[in-house]
């Protein structure tokens, strides 16, 4: 609960002090904040937050593995911080289903 609530808290500061800064890539790896919590099995109110302050992040590939946010999530977090992400674009879900790729933005 701690570590959720420090998360929290520094996710509203970020958003506050830096709007872009969840839309930013990380310079080495390339990738969103998003698919850092994914990765580290974040919970699911931290995933919110982040796709709240971001939308288009769950449409965006994670460089590293290739994956979608929600494959990515189905690997690493719980199933309920992966229903966020799928929750916010399932048309992402029916896309990968039927093989139509979605383009980086």
């Amino acid at each position: 609960q701690f570590e959720t609530d420090h998360l929290t808290a520094n996710l509203l500061f970020l958003q506050v002090k830096y709007p872009q800064g969840l839309q930013t890539t990380c310079i080495q790896r390339q990738r969103l904040p998003l698919h850092y919590a994914l990765e580290a099995g974040r919970s699911k109110h931290v995933v919110d937050l982040m796709v709240n302050f971001f939308p288009n992040s769950v449409t965006i590939v994670d460089p590293v593995t290739g994956l979608l946010p929600f494959l990515l999530g189905a690997k690493a977090t719980s199933v309920e911080a992966n229903y966020s992400v799928l929750r916010a674009d399932p048309g992402l879900f029916v896309g990968w289903c039927t093989g139509r790729k979605r383009r980086r933005t």
